[in-house]
């Protein structure tokens, strides 16, 4: 029997998803006291690591397709991009939504080897 999506009328591939956060993301630095705007910006302007793109799409659309929980470690930073997908914003990356999951895919790297 097929797995029902949490989104039925969402339907949207592994790779456009992939595509999708890549092309539109946004870190939004909360909690930076003293800091240098122009770093932001700059920062905002380049793209985010391939393999970082990829794991993290491949999370929200198991979670959005396949009824699979991510990892404790990123599963606020799963479903904030989940629900900015199904709002139809463009993905936003939170602080701390960035720190956890660049944490877990470098914890995740380090175990592989």
């Amino acid at each position: 029997m097929p797995v029902e999506p949490k989104i039925p009328h969402f339907r949207m591939t592994l790779r456009g998803l992939q595509q999708l956060i890549d092309k539109h993301w946004c870190l939004a630095s909360y909690l930076i006291i003293n800091f240098d705007i122009s770093e932001i910006v700059q920062l905002a302007e380049k793209e985010l690591p391939a393999a970082f793109t990829k794991e993290l799409a491949k999370h929200v659309y198991g979670y959005m397709y396949e009824n699979k929980m991510p990892p404790a470690e990123i599963a606020t930073t799963v479903l904030n991009v989940a629900e900015d997908l199904i709002a139809g914003n463009e993905v936003q990356l939170r602080a701390g939504d960035y720190i956890a999951a660049q944490k877990y895919m470098m914890g995740k790297s380090r175990r592989k080897a």
